[in-house]
């Protein structure tokens, strides 16, 4: 009873984890726990042990250290009281929730073969759904207890409890398969491999509770990443129209998350898909759901999606901009939204106007041009920091007013930047020198420059050991820059550039030249 009354104490209130832990309560359980002791004491001090770990970093490692994890893995073993095993189980998944150490110490300990026996078709329902959650939790970003729990057989046993089983189990098991499919880099995924995605697409159903709905989706969201084969089955299977009609307003947000990140995974490098997406209707309401009332992470997924649908789809970069999505992102960018929001949003804006001057012309009258040029100091992956500096090149080559627009908001000191960081990427170098040189070819933008200081940095570049698309992108800058006035060539002659700029369009076969703009 004394178990029971510190379970009562401490679940839910983290403040009396601390005291309860800091009193000596925890070596006293685990004294309890080895099969010496009575059953209805083994299942309290279980239970007391899940909330006294629950949400507590602190007190896991504690448990861990008193020795309670190899007697609650012995407690799952199959003479062992079944209501022992549903304390025992759940205290080994607060135990190992985010929680890399104990994650092996428990998988050390053996508790997968006995945790994967209880997924059978013999056990209880709800000792299933304890099974499988433990098991989510053991394999939660730790590849290696995937590949263990993989090889001791749960996979076709989850895939089996998502047909003809209560909602919990359901639930549990397809948060497993899909926790399960996020650590696997196979070609072929293990998971669709075992037969799950038919039941998983069937768990996406109107009639589904929406918990299942969302965790299939999820399932379905990472079983499809990077994988085309499962792209084709899983659309095959009839998924879209059920993820798409997931987007409603009327459907929980966490639903609409991951049914906004599945069809996302769904369609990059697939026309076939893009065009299956769009035409089943995802468009929108995935532009609404950009709207200021969803939640960020949602408003994130919608950006996502949206994204990906208009890569390389003309088509559909116009349906998605006459939905209204511009102004919605514009709105969402203006707004100052989290770094990892922030980057997703300017790329969904990128990819919408990349290539298409009509978009662009939406997308500059949205006020969006300064907030894409802010985006090139937010330290962006290789390729979405290339995809926003050919965008703006793309823009700076429009016209006057937009070259104008881009020089206000202050590309170019990040575009030197960009030039003088040694991490740039070829390409990216390239982009950058192209859209400054587009600048200053400008007549009516070259009037905004009246010094040099700027440009100085570039002056480490011109060396003849340089990479040749370093010299050539640089030599560009400088030679237009060298001709708007003479304040500007006296100043760049006082730093030194003169000299070896002349002396590498000397020995340049194609000297660069200066280019002007009408």
């Amino acid at each position: 009873m004394a178990a029971l009354s510190l379970a009562t104490i401490v679940v839910d209130n983290t403040c009396n984890q601390g005291k309860v832990a800091s009193a000596g309560a925890i070596p006293a359980l685990s004294a309890l726990l080895p099969a010496n002791n009575p059953a209805n004491v083994q299942e309290q001090v279980a239970y007391s042990i899940s909330t006294i770990v629950s949400g507590n970093s602190v007190n896991q490692g504690k448990v861990a250290s008193a020795g309670a994890i190899p007697p609650l893995v012995a407690l799952l073993s199959a003479n062992t009281r079944r209501s022992v095993q549903s304390r025992a189980a759940p205290a080994l998944a607060f135990l190992v929730e985010n929680n890399p150490d104990n994650q092996g110490k428990v998988a050390s300990a053996g508790a997968i073969p006995p945790l994967v026996a209880l997924l059978s078709a013999s056990t209880p329902a709800g000792m299933q759904e304890i099974a499988a959650n433990a098991l989510a939790k053991l394999v939660e970003n730790n590849a290696d207890n995937e590949g263990k729990v993989a090889s001791a057989g749960a996979i076709p046993l989850l895939v089996e409890l998502l047909s003809d089983t209560p909602a919990g189990v359901q639930q549990s098991a397809a948060s497993a398969l899909g926790i399960m499919a996020v650590n696997d880099t196979g070609k072929i995924g293990r998971v669709a491999s075992a037969g799950a995605l038919c039941p998983l697409v069937a768990l996406l159903s109107s009639s589904t509770p929406a918990d299942v709905q969302q965790r299939a989706a999820f399932a379905l969201s990472f079983i499809v990443c990077s994988n085309p084969t499962n792209r084709g089955k899983v659309e095959a299977a009839s998924a879209i129209p059920s993820l798409v009609a997931l987007l409603s307003a009327s459907t929980p947000a966490d639903v609409q998350k991951e049914a906004a990140n599945a069809l996302a995974n769904l369609v990059p490098s697939d026309t076939r898909n893009q065009d299956k997406v769009a035409s089943a209707g995802a468009i929108p309401p995935l532009v609404a759901l950009l709207s200021v009332s969803s939640p960020a992470v949602v408003q994130d997924q919608a950006a996502y999606a949206l994204s990906n649908l208009v890569v390389g789809s003309p088509k559909n970069q116009g349906k998605v901009a006459d939905a209204g999505a511009i102004p919605a992102l514009i709105s969402l960018l203006s707004a100052s939204p989290p770094d990892w929001m922030q980057q997703r949003i300017g790329l969904a804006v990128a990819n919408l106007v990349f290539h298409n001057r009509d978009n662009q012309a939406k997308m500059a009258s949205a006020g969006g041009i300064p907030l894409l040029v802010a985006l090139l100091s937010d330290n962006l992956s290789g390729s979405m920091l290339w995809q926003i500096v050919e965008t703006l090149l793309q823009i700076a080559s429009f016209n006057s007013h937009y070259r104008k627009l881009v020089t206000a908001a202050g590309a170019i000191s990040p575009l030197v930047g960009l030039m003088t960081d040694p991490c740039t990427h070829d390409r990216v170098f390239s982009s950058a020198s192209a859209n400054i040189t587009a600048l200053l070819s400008d007549p009516r933008v070259r009037g905004l420059f009246t010094s040099a200081t700027s440009f100085l940095p570039l002056l480490a570049l011109l060396q003849v050991d340089s990479p040749e698309h370093a010299l050539v992108g640089t030599s560009s800058v400088l030679s237009n820059l060298a001709s708007i006035i003479p304040s500007i060539q006296r100043e760049l002659a006082a730093a030194g550039i003169i000299l070896p700029l002349l002396a590498i369009r000397a020995a340049s076969c194609n000297p660069p030249q200066v280019q002007h703009y009408v």
